[in-house]
């Protein structure tokens, strides 16, 4: 039986130094070519090393909704997210999107995300490019003010960073805590219906407000289909850090039917792929200056998109254990003589945040650049935000 999520983030890295010390005990090497026991605490280590730029990212993402209100002219500014869209629950659609954000969806109700029906939404002034925006509190939404960060380039509009709820997205905690950073949108190149853009380019920046060093840094280039938002090819880089040694660097690229996501962290190398047309996944971790230390879970989707119709790990070569139930909490049966199944859930969890983490920051750029209902609307399902 699983461990809660909270429970296992403790228990893993403890029972690998358990294993570690015992293997100290005899002489250093356990004889065993498929412990994971190294790995599991070199990734321990890593995903825990640079908290600031993990605040960053969430309060950036529970603000996206009202921040897209600004900055995208027809799916958020003007009313353009007024109806459902079709869920990848109900078997229809299929195509790459709906393979990213069924597995975090699914956890709560299709329905209540996706078919509420939003109330018609009030055109609001865009402030203009170069601008600084303040949370107001009465209104509910972003204000300008002065120049409180210095000047602004004028192809960017620059937000001020705020603590943020998890539990309760779409605006600032009340009462409003600064966090002493600001983030940055700049639509370099914005599909809109006055001039449709295949083509789209935008970056995102958070940056310590003392000194302006980036804790957050992205950029998102690509094509897409103009009318719909649709993604024909995109390409997102960039890294999440305070320091580069603790920093998360990142390449993610998505066309009609595929994702692949290449992180590195630390001294640790992630892969994770999605393949629609396959209806496949998989996550691959290794030490990259080990390639010896690496560990795969290769799995097959159902039509849901939600679950694994089956699925093996693999420890090097061998095959370790199977999988099963969901893409978000899946069920390892280990097999032979592999007993790490602790540090298995442990690892597969750990790499779902991290391939979530980078997925999040993708579609707050491909709202703001794609510019339509759907790709907006797509933002909003998988971020858990409130409807528009």
């Amino acid at each position: 039986m699983r461990l809660p999520l909270s429970l296992r983030a403790v228990a893993a890295p403890l029972l690998t130094l358990a294993l570690i010390a015992c293997d100290d005990d005899e002489g250093g090497d356990s004889g065993s070519s498929t412990s994971i026991a190294e790995l599991t605490t070199a990734l321990a280590a890593a995903v825990g090393a640079d908290p600031p730029s993990q605040e960053a990212e969430k309060n950036l993402k529970n603000v996206a909704g009202a921040t897209c209100k600004v900055m995208a002219q027809t799916g958020c500014a003007s009313g353009g997210i007024s109806g459902a869209t079709a869920s990848r629950v109900d078997g229809s659609g299929g195509g790459i999107v709906d393979l990213l954000t069924a597995p975090r969806i699914g956890q709560v109700s299709w329905d209540d995300v996706l078919m509420a029906q939003t109330a018609s939404i009030v055109p609001e002034a865009i402030p203009p490019l170069g601008a600084t925006c303040v949370w107001n509190v009465d209104n509910g939404g972003w204000a300008g003010a002065g120049e409180i960060f210095g000047p602004v380039p004028d192809d960017r509009t620059r937000f001020e960073g705020y603590e943020t709820d998890d539990q309760d997205p779409g605006a600032p905690a009340q009462p409003l805590t600064r966090t002493g950073q600001y983030f940055d949108v700049a639509p370099l190149v914005q599909n809109t219906p006055e001039d449709p853009q295949s083509r789209v380019n935008v970056e995102v920046t958070s940056n310590q407000a003392t000194n302006g060093s980036s804790v957050v840094s992205f950029f998102l280039t690509g094509e897409v289909n103009p009318s719909n938002g649709d993604a024909i090819d995109l390409l997102m880089g960039g890294s999440s850090g305070s320091t580069s040694s603790s920093a998360l660097d990142y390449t993610f690229t998505l066309d009609r039917t595929s994702a692949l996501n290449t992180m590195q962290l630390q001294d640790l190398l992630v892969v994770t792929t999605l393949d629609a047309a396959a209806a496949s996944g998989s996550f691959l971790i290794q030490k990259r200056n080990d390639p010896r230390q690496a560990m795969e879970f290769r799995y097959q989707i159902t039509s849901s998109g939600l679950d694994i119709a089956s699925g093996d790990v693999f420890v090097g070569q061998e095959r370790v254990a199977t999988m099963s139930g969901s893409r978000a909490a899946p069920v390892f049966e280990v097999q032979g003589s592999f007993s790490e199944i602790e540090n298995l859930e442990f690892v597969y969890d750990e790499l779902f945040v991290l391939d979530s983490r980078v997925i999040d920051l993708f579609f707050v750029g491909y709202c703001v650049g794609a510019n339509t209902a759907p790709a907006c609307q797509s933002m909003i399902n998988i971020l858990g935000l409130p409807p528009l």
